[in-house]
């Protein structure tokens, strides 16, 4: 691996969570909004092509069903556990009615988060460069 660059592997599991985030709500068993933000090099290709990305779930599927599978799967059990505890948590330590209050403030915060996050994006876009914020290039080290 190497330095300030994903290695292989997480680059790979990133895009199996991506792909999986970019099916309908209806068919996907994991969601993580941010996992398309840390696409590089042809992976990040790839997303931004809607023919792209059927042509590399299809082949996916097909070569590395297991492997997804295993990916997301194991995404959605952490996702589940840990939302889990946090809830138990905020709750020993608040009570049930402040916990609930808790955890509709974080889902409002999330929703703010993101969606300032795509007007930054969109507003880039449209004006090209001259406001909001460019796309970063995101490394995990």
């Amino acid at each position: 691996m190497k330095e300030g660059k994903a290695s292989y592997t997480a680059d790979v599991a990133v895009a199996f969570r991506a792909a999986e985030s970019m099916k309908p709500e209806n068919k996907r068993v994991c969601y993580d909004p941010l996992a398309k933000d840390f696409l590089s090099g042809i992976y990040g290709v790839i997303a931004g092509s809607p023919f792209l990305t059927k042509v590399a779930f299809w082949y996916a599927e097909r070569l590395a069903s297991t492997m997804i599978g295993t990916v997301v799967t194991r995404t959605r059990y952490i996702d589940d556990y840990l939302e889990a505890c946090i809830d138990d948590r905020i709750e020993q330590a608040y009570g049930t009615e402040k916990a609930k209050a808790i955890n509709l403030i974080l889902c409002m915060n999330r929703i703010g988060n993101l969606s300032g996050i795509s007007l930054d994006r969109f507003l880039h876009r449209i004006s090209f460069g001259r406001w909001g914020e460019p796309r970063q290039e995101h490394s995990m080290i």
